[in-house]
């Protein structure tokens, strides 16, 4: 009996070790670990782009100059223009060395600028020519600009002014500094009844000795003896009346003007 378990025992321990012998076999392997030496990468140095800063543009600034024109009468920096005549407008002591230079009117009743002309070369001086217009009433600007941005501004700022335009193929007188009483007869001690206004041309009808002008007064205005000549009232705000084409108190009829109040003949006059 015993010898019979025995070989039983065997025979069953034989059976589980053949099995596990089995198992194993038909057990799929285990994965092996692949150890590869790789080289240590280094971070390659990266660049930066930095947007430049943009320099800011030189602020304007102002040279001691002077325009130079002709004019019928100026005061306090305030020119009266001739309406219908060419004129040239120089920048004496201009900056040099700009890549141009530019002349802009400014009007006194918020119009908008209007480029008068530009000047490329300044090596014969810096000038614009322009036929003026009627009832001006502005500021005249200069500016240099040069390669760098840079600006240079004309120091001096102008006020041009001009009336009506001269009659056509007339002889007509024009007040120049302020305005001129009109008489009634070519005598100071006879009775003045019109003032007449720069920028306002007057009709010459005849010449008389003594320098004494006969016009026709209706581009006057009625003379008030209690205002005299107007003490209050500056060339600048005359200036912009006539400027402005202001309907004044027109006199009529014929008036007398003599030439040393401060007039100027425009036309064909008698000699």
């Amino acid at each position: 009996m015993n010898k019979t378990f025995l070989n039983l025992r065997t025979r069953t321990l034989f059976s589980c070790n053949a099995l596990s012998v089995l198992f194993m076999a038909c057990a799929p392997p285990a994965p092996t670990v692949q150890i590869v030496n790789t080289p240590t990468q280094v971070s390659k140095p990266v660049s930066i782009q930095t947007q430049p800063e943009t320099p800011p543009t030189p602020p304007a600034v102002t040279q001691p100059s002077s325009l130079v024109f002709p004019h019928i009468t100026g005061d306090a920096g305030n020119f009266s223009l001739l309406a219908g005549e060419t004129l040239t407008f120089t920048w004496e002591n201009a900056p040099t060395g700009a890549d141009k230079y530019e002349f802009v009117l400014v009007p006194l009743h918020k119009e908008p600028t209007f480029l008068l002309g530009i000047d490329f070369d300044d090596s014969d001086g810096v000038a614009v020519s322009w036929t003026i217009p009627e009832h001006l009433a502005a500021e005249l600007h200069a500016t240099a600009y040069f390669p760098d941005d840079r600006k240079v501004e004309l120091s001096f700022i102008p006020m041009i002014y001009s009336g009506d335009f001269p009659p056509a193929g007339v002889c007509s007188l024009i007040a120049r500094n302020h305005p001129v009483e009109v008489y009634r007869l070519p005598d100071k001690t006879a009775e003045k009844f019109a003032l007449l206004y720069p920028s306002a041309y007057a009709h010459v009808l005849e010449i008389a000795p003594n320098g004494w002008y006969r016009i026709d007064a209706s581009t006057a205005e009625l003379f008030t003896p209690s205002r005299g000549r107007l003490p209050d009232t500056g060339f600048r705000d005359i200036a912009v009346s006539a400027a402005m084409n202001s309907d004044l108190s027109p006199a009529g009829g014929d008036g007398w003007v003599n030439s040393d109040q401060g007039v100027l003949l425009t036309g064909t006059c008698p000699p």
